[in-house]
């Protein structure tokens, strides 16, 4: 397996070497050394960025990747877009119609093609600052609206359907499928974590008026790539807390019958050592 990386004397890179990677130096905007780095491999499992380089810089991410895979052959290639994609045009949800046109990009590029539509991932909540404020404080804070139920992805659980599409399973190759492990409201997944940290959780919801706030700071200090927050994400937000189901529509009891082992909150929590490094 070839990992590619624009820094591969990083932690990460190294950490992927030990387990038996080969780690390539490639960045998705530099056409040349995808060329290079996609040279004999079967497949492709792509992986863009809105936040560091905006829609047209992810947009040229997907399409110099697709376009070093066709020139070299590859056989197959799966790309981690977004849930929701195919139904938020004109709602100004940018990180998501980005995605789209790579998705568009993809099915007319002439390569096999699997597309995978990940919810929002339950490692979004496991930085250092989120932790320590759920280990330490008590609290868990995000944009989710206390009286929906939401659904959420383990990462693991996405690689397990990566994994089955290079494994030809026709139940996941050539589909664009949206993936959740779960689904729960936030003040469940605050009473989930308090079960498991044996202390007291609450949820508080993030409102608009601080949203518009950290959109106003990230926009003045130019720093959207480094919080990956910005107006795009509020109007993410604002669909999310819109529908019952929180937007996202993932078919969980159709994917556990593919993936029998698919993540309840509760055993994903169970993964993570919550209070490592605080």
């Amino acid at each position: 397996m070839r990992a590619l990386t624009r820094n591969p004397d990083g932690k990460e890179a190294q950490a992927l070497a030990e387990l038996g990677a080969e780690v390539t130096y490639a960045d998705l905007l530099d056409a040349q050394s995808l060329n290079r780095a996609t040279a004999g491999v079967h497949g492709v499992f792509g992986v863009t960025d809105f936040w560091e380089h905006g829609f047209d810089g992810e947009v040229q991410m997907g399409t110099n990747l697709i376009e070093a895979a066709r020139k070299n052959n590859v056989r197959h290639f799966v790309f981690s877009s977004v849930g929701g994609t195919e139904r938020t045009a004109g709602l100004g949800i940018t990180h998501f119609d980005s995605k789209r046109v790579i998705e568009e990009n993809l099915r007319s590029s002439g390569l096999d093609w699997t597309i995978l539509r990940p919810v929002t991932f339950m490692e979004n909540f496991v930085s250092h600052r989120y932790r320590k404020a759920i280990c330490e404080r008590g609290l868990l804070r995000f944009a989710f609206d206390l009286d929906h139920r939401f659904q959420m992805v383990a990462m693991a659980d996405l690689a397990v359907f990566a994994a089955k599409a290079f494994d030809n399973d026709a139940r996941v190759k050539g589909q664009a499928t949206e993936i959740a492990s779960d689904a729960f409201t936030m003040e469940e997944w605050a009473a989930a974590l308090a079960n498991h940290l044996g202390r007291p959780v609450k949820y508080k919801v993030i409102g608009k008026p601080a949203l518009h706030v950290v959109d106003l700071f990230v926009t003045l200090t130019r720093s959207q790539g480094h919080f990956k927050v910005g107006r795009s994400l509020i109007n993410q937000f604002a669909w999310n807390n819109g529908t019952k189901v929180g937007g996202w529509d993932a078919d969980i009891d159709h994917l556990r019958s593919i993936h029998p082992d698919l993540m309840t909150l509760e055993e994903w929590i169970r993964t993570l050592d919550w209070r490592e490094g605080l």
